[in-house]
């Protein structure tokens, strides 16, 4: 029996609905910037990181409202244009809310309503 290759399709993995943002943060300590999020791991740009796939490392995202959402992960995909791909190891209920805010768009409803109530509105 003969088979023809006629195309792929690339198998998306995720468990999570992943969430577009453009967000500050850094891994390791260089600066990155995360381009999109989920409750199972993030995709980044890093243009000065020295990261190689199975690196565990140590995330730290600059929250919209205040605050920083700290994570580890695996780097578990690099391309050549300097993206990344990370899965979350795990994660306190603290970091899992913060997520949580970011994935229902609570972060960006808390900061439009500080914004309003420090204009009188």
């Amino acid at each position: 029996m003969e088979y023809k290759l006629r195309g792929y399709t690339l198998i998306n993995k995720r468990k999570d609905r992943r969430l577009t943002v453009d967000l500050n943060a850094r891994v390791d300590g260089d600066a990155v910037t995360v381009k999109d999020i989920s409750f199972g791991g993030m995709a980044i740009i890093a243009f000065d990181a020295d990261l190689e796939i199975e690196d565990k490392v140590l995330v730290e995202i600059d929250i919209p409202t205040g605050g920083t959402l700290s994570l580890n992960a695996t780097i578990v995909r690099a391309s050549a244009n300097d993206e990344f791909g990370l899965q979350f190891n795990g994660m306190s209920a603290k970091a899992f809310r913060q997520l949580e805010d970011l994935q229902t768009g609570q972060s960006r409803r808390k900061r439009h309503s500080l914004k309003a109530s420090s204009a009188g509105v």
